[in-house]
C-alpha cells in the first residue's frame, strides 16, 4: 500500500527487531510518501545515522531544518551527528542556532547554575587551597584549569557531579587537549 504511516510503523517495528536494512527501506518509503511530515523525516535521518550513513543523515536533517527551522529535535540531531563526524564547526553553528531559538532554555540555565556550584565547591575545598583550579565558560565552551593533571581530573569530576545533579546531559561534552 501507498500509506506513509503504515511504512513508518513497519519501519519502526523492523528496527526494534534489528532488521536495520529493511527498516531503513520502509522509513525511506514513508519519507518519500509524506515528504512534509517532520517526524518521518527526523526518524529516517536517525535510522540513516544508525546504519553508518551519517553524511546522508545530516543532509536529510539540513533539508528538514530548512522546512521546519523551529524544531529543536532536528537541531539537536544536527549538532550530535556533526559532532560525531568530527565536523565541530558545523556542530557549533547548529548549537548557536539552537541557542538563538531558545535563549531562555532551562537546560542552559541548569548548565550555568552547575558551573557556578562547581566553581564554588572548588574554591572552598581544602585540596584546592592556593591552587588556580577553576572552570570558565565562554561562547559554547567550558575550560577547566588545574595546577597539574591530578587537580584537573578533580575539577572535571566536580563539574560532572554538579551537571549530573542538575540533570544536564554530559554526553554532549567534548574533551579537548590538555
Amino acid at each position: 500500500p501507498e500509506d506513509a504511516s503504515l511504512h513508518h510503523v513497519l519501519g519502526l517495528a523492523l528496527a526494534r527487531q534489528r532488521h536495520l536494512p529493511d527498516a531503513l527501506a520502509e522509513l525511506a518509503k514513508a519519507n518519500q510518501l509524506a515528504p512534509t511530515n517532520l517526524r518521518y523525516r527526523y526518524v529516517y535521518a536517525v535510522a540513516l545515522n544508525s546504519t553508518g550513513q551519517a553524511a546522508t543523515a545530516i543532509n536529510v536533517l539540513e533539508a528538514t531544518h530548512n522546512d521546519f527551522p523551529q524544531d529543536q529535535d532536528v537541531l539537536i540531531g544536527l549538532i550530535t551527528f556533526n559532532r560525531d563526524l568530527g565536523q565541530l564547526a558545523a556542530a557549533k553553528r547548529w548549537a548557536d542556532a539552537l541557542l538563538t531559538l531558545r535563549p531562555n532554555d532551562h537546560g542552559a540555565q541548569q548548565l550555568r547554575n552547575a558551573l557556578e556550584q562547581a566553581n564554588k565547591e572548588i574554591s572552598n575545598r581544602f585540596d584546592f587551597k592556593g591552587s588556580d583550579a577553576r572552570i570558565e565558560s565562554g561562547e559554547n565552551q567550558l575550560t577547566a584549569f588545574g595546577d597539574d593533571d591530578f587537580k584537573l581530573g578533580q575539577v572535571r569530576d566536580v563539574l560532572l557531579a554538579k551537571l549530573a545533579k542538575r540533570q544536564v546531559d554530559v554526553r554532549y561534552l567534548e574533551y579537548g587537549s590538555v
